[in-house]
């Protein structure tokens, strides 16, 4: 039998990894001018990273980036940045911190799209990259801390071994 925290990590990547990749897929955008864009998925692959961990946040960032103008550019941002929050999310879990922090990974995402975006000779248009980050960040870091108060379970959604105790560190 597969245990509970191995099938809730499934769900939450399909979860998560449908709805960055339709709304991707459908063009549910706000142009930021040049190559980059204002969308939903980065929120959903923060959500799932810091709700699944590494694995689900490289997954749902894979699937955020497929369906992209320029799939290169966000697949390896959306990864990144997934893995970054995921490897986070676990650490401030396994310290009992809030993990709504663990959003701030996603820097290192914006951080491998500023390299691409550079290498594919859209340099000029970085800025639009950290309209994005700021925007994006701060909003994740709430909408986190937020469904952690809603949903208390939301933190052990898809963990196994119990908690440290929580230090509330709300932002």
């Amino acid at each position: 039998m597969v245990p509970v925290s191995v099938r809730n990590k499934v769900l939450v990547v399909i979860f998560f990894g449908l709805l960055a990749y339709i709304i991707r897929a459908a063009n549910l955008i706000t142009p930021l001018g040049g190559v980059f864009i204002l969308d939903l998925r980065d929120f959903f692959v923060t959500i799932g990273a810091a709700l699944g961990g590494p694995a689900a946040g490289l997954a749902i960032g894979i699937c955020a980036g497929f369906p992209a103008r320029i799939p290169l550019l966000d697949i390896a941002s959306f990864a990144t940045g997934g893995v970054a929050v995921g490897l986070i999310a676990d650490h401030l879990y396994k310290k009992g911190r809030n993990i709504s922090w663990s959003a701030a990974g996603m820097l290192c995402g914006y951080l491998v799209a500023a390299v691409f975006a550079a290498f594919l000779g859209f340099s000029d248009q970085i800025a639009y990259l950290a309209v994005r980050a700021v925007i994006c960040i701060p909003l994740n870091i709430i909408i986190i801390n937020n469904l952690l108060i809603a949903f208390p379970s939301f933190r052990t959604f898809t963990r196994e071994e119990p908690p440290g105790e929580v230090h509330d560190s709300t932002p």
